[in-house]
């Protein structure tokens, strides 16, 4: 009953999470949606000059990691959340590629492939890679990635808005890990309690085997008293017949006498 117990707290625990993560997921969408509205506002001549900078503000200090690249796949720009998760400055990244110089091995192919994707249209949502940090750590990004347009409506780059994933997955591994040791626990104690159940009704039913033994013996002893009682009873009884015979064998010898002593 514990077990389940603690397993549906577990199942409800995940789906908080999970949905913790969606809710992270739409904001950066979101952020997403709001570059994109960023590249048509470049595209009007008689768009808010204060609307643009507001916005434009807002890509430089939020927390979210944002990159743009150009049509080489060169990066051209960085803001500040992705200097945090990186450790490298925006000069030190400015016209390199991205995935020969911080992505991961395994994920180089996919990750061109869907750069490549985005140049030609195509938008990938919350695509999940691994990074080098300039200190050698290695986290886990997922990213939005969609087209960026010119003031003329072409492709001219590529834009990139992401979250860093690699403390969740870690919390996330750490309370599973956890919650299975707690489960594993709690089963040696169940395990434990069954045991010493199972060894406490043997217990109780070699002490009910004695009691009986016990009781028997009592009754046999009380068997025994009372024979001995009877047979005490048969001697008494014995005995005084044995009295009675010797005192008629007293009278008879007097009366022989009496009798003998008439003859004479």
């Amino acid at each position: 009953m514990k077990i389940k117990l603690l397993k549906k707290a577990l199942e409800n625990e995940q789906e908080a999470r999970t949905e913790a993560e969606h809710i992270a997921a739409e904001k950066s969408t979101e952020l997403s949606g709001s570059i994109k509205q960023l590249c048509e506002i470049n595209k009007l001549t008689a768009a808010p000059e204060y609307a643009v900078k507001e916005l434009k503000q807002s890509i430089k200090t939020t927390n979210v990691p944002i990159f743009s690249l150009n049509k080489k796949g060169l990066i051209e720009g960085w803001n500040k959340a992705s200097v945090n998760i990186t450790g490298y400055k925006k000069k030190e990244v400015i016209n390199k590629d991205p995935v020969q110089t911080y992505i991961a091995k395994d994920y180089q192919k996919s990750v061109t492939k869907i750069l490549c994707e985005a140049l030609l249209g195509k938008e990938t949502a919350n695509y999940e890679f691994l990074i080098y940090s300039k200190y050698g750590q290695h986290k886990m990004i997922s990213f939005n990635v969609s087209p960026r347009y010119d003031v003329n409506g072409k492709i001219n780059g590529v834009l990139g808005v992401g979250q860093r994933i690699t403390e969740i997955i870690f919390q996330n591994k750490e309370k599973d890990k956890r919650a299975n040791e707690l489960i594993l626990a709690n089963e040696e104690k169940e395990k434990r309690a069954d045991e010493l159940a199972i060894a406490n009704r043997e217990l109780t039913f070699q002490n009910e085997e004695k009691d009986k033994r016990a009781n028997e013996l009592i009754l046999a002893n009380e068997e025994k008293e009372k024979k001995a009682n009877e047979l005490v009873v048969a001697n008494e009884e014995l005995d005084f017949q044995n009295k009675e015979k010797r005192k008629r064998a007293n009278e008879l010898i007097l009366a022989n006498k009496e009798l003998a002593f008439q003859n004479e």
